[in-house]
């Protein structure tokens, strides 16, 4: 065995490494869907400093049989630093990590090696930080059984002070995941056609690393997962004011909504968010559903911009509380 470590080579530039690792990591970058991450109160977390999972280009350059193999030598090499994953338990404190990454382009100097630059790899997490969870608890109560109209707070269930109540969600998602990577591979094909020199994207390893989000996420949160709607307390999350057709696809409306449509006309694609459609008609849901339950919670991310009618109570400006007389 040699006393001397192998001499990594230096590579600055994507276009130096082989075709299919190329491929593999513009790629990647460009299919992490956050949006579904966040869809499940799951997020990718951001560095605080530096990047603790870094994969310096020299390190992966060889031959590659496909960008899937591509992508599982990636893989390798998070696997080797995944000690460093500590970091941001340090940050961040008590969120748990899964397998899964969002990849993004990164460089800095090193004091002694000069340039170095790769790719970063951001861990998946729960719970992602956009409800005011405690205060959601206090308005609950113990003994009831409670029930979250769509799936943005399940991230949070096992892992904050929800998990000390009888809580299920209905997933609202999970049932147009096949519509979600279509319309994500079609964004993103559009894309690399229109935007980037080389028109790389490769739809089978996209569609691959799409779908193994949803089944990180799903394995997580399956267990508080369930079709029906009864329950003494409602909790809706509402991350969405649109009201777009509710047979329309999600495509249809990338492709027709004057909002989206320029987004894609002027490559912009990092500005796209399907959270508006995927929490489309909220406010149609909450005027059904309002009179019950004996209690009706909408929590939002932002200020609630919303007037009800009844006996409501406002928690704070991200969440009101409506109080009817079925018990």
């Amino acid at each position: 065995m040699s006393l001397f470590k192998k001499e990594e080579k230096k590579i600055f530039h994507i276009d130096r490494l082989p075709e299919e690792m190329k491929v593999a990591i513009k790629t990647l970058i460009d299919s992490s869907i956050p949006d579904v991450a966040k869809a499940y109160g799951f997020d990718y977390l951001y560095p605080k400093l530096g990047e603790p999972i870094f994969i310096p280009y020299g390190r992966l350059d060889g031959k590659y049989k496909s960008t899937i193999d591509a992508f599982e030598k990636i893989l390798e090499e998070v696997e080797e630093l995944k000690d460093n994953l500590k970091e941001y338990s340090k940050w961040y404190g008590n969120v748990k990590l899964f397998d899964h990454y969002r990849f993004t382009f990164y460089s800095y100097v090193d004091p002694n090696e000069g340039m170095k630059v790769g790719i970063g790899a951001d861990p998946l997490s729960f719970p992602n930080s956009l409800f005011d969870v405690q205060s959601l608890c206090s308005a609950l109560d113990k003994g009831k059984s409670i029930i979250i109209l769509n799936p943005a707070l399940s991230g949070y269930i096992s892992s904050t002070c929800l998990s000390s109540f009888n809580i299920k969600f209905v997933d609202t998602i999970s049932k147009r995941k096949d519509e979600i990577i279509d319309a994500y591979t079609w964004l993103n094909e559009s894309f690399h056609e229109n935007f980037d020199k080389d028109k790389v994207y490769d739809v089978e390893l996209g569609r691959e690393y799409m779908d193994r989000l949803f089944n990180v996420i799903l394995s997580e949160v399956r267990n508080y997962s369930i079709e029906s709607k009864e329950g003494d307390i409602a909790i809706l999350p509402l991350l969405s004011y649109e009201e777009y057709g509710e047979k329309e696809s999600i495509k249809n409306i990338l492709q027709n909504d004057e909002k989206y449509k320029k987004y894609i006309e002027e490559g912009r694609l990092d500005e796209i968010s399907l959270i508006p459609i995927l929490f489309s008609g909220s406010l149609k849901e909450l005027n059904e559903i309002k009179d019950r339950y004996s209690k009706v919670i909408v929590i939002s991310d932002k200020k609630i911009r919303i007037k009800i009618d009844g006996n409501v109570k406002q928690i704070n400006d991200k969440i009101l509380v409506i109080e009817n007389t079925k018990s």
